[in-house]
């Protein structure tokens, strides 16, 4: 695992996740939010943020976590990854993540994300998490990645799959 990608809804932990294997592999990480926005949430122009892109998956090692909704690019991540990590969460779950994440950096932009995104939830975000990405785009990420992936892929469907996943690497770490 040298180049890695987290995919999972919103509220998941996909940045947790990657802030955690990167300290853990010494392994650069990218929250993608940090270059797809601009403050107060306007969408980055798409060349820039394309090309900030592809300057991190120049790289030797990198581990990004985002999902497929950043312009052209899911296309281009995995076909540089080498490892694909799908959090496959309950969307009541997510949900919840999502909202003691907004509780925990209300009035705050969380390091995850490009600063002056103040951290929301609203009803569209809500939505999102509860009907969008569970009917429509779980189906868009499963399909690329069956159809352009041959590499290795994890999902894991709940919190303790992804803490057991990570107890493992801190074993494989400590022995080599």
């Amino acid at each position: 695992m040298k180049k890695i990608l987290i995919f999972g809804s919103s509220g998941a932990g996909k940045s947790t996740l990657a802030q955690k294997l990167g300290q853990e592999l010494n392994i650069p990480y990218l929250h993608i939010d940090t270059i797809f926005w601009e403050p107060n949430w306007e969408v980055r122009d798409k060349e820039l943020y394309l090309n900030d892109l592809q300057k991190f998956l120049n790289q030797d090692t990198f581990i990004i976590d985002g999902n497929h909704n950043y312009g052209d690019s899911i296309q281009l991540r995995i076909e540089q990854a080498d490892t694909i990590l799908y959090l496959n969460f309950n969307r009541f779950k997510c949900l919840y993540g999502a909202v003691k994440r907004y509780l925990t950096y209300r009035n705050k932009t969380r390091s995850s994300m490009t600063q002056g995104c103040i951290e929301k939830i609203d009803f569209e975000f809500i939505k999102y998490i509860l009907w969008d990405y569970p009917t429509k785009k779980k189906k868009f990420i499963f399909n690329t990645i069956n159809k352009k992936f041959t590499g290795k892929y994890y999902q894991f469907n709940n919190r303790s799959a992804v803490k057991k996943f990570l107890k493992n690497i801190r074993s494989c770490t400590l022995n080599d």
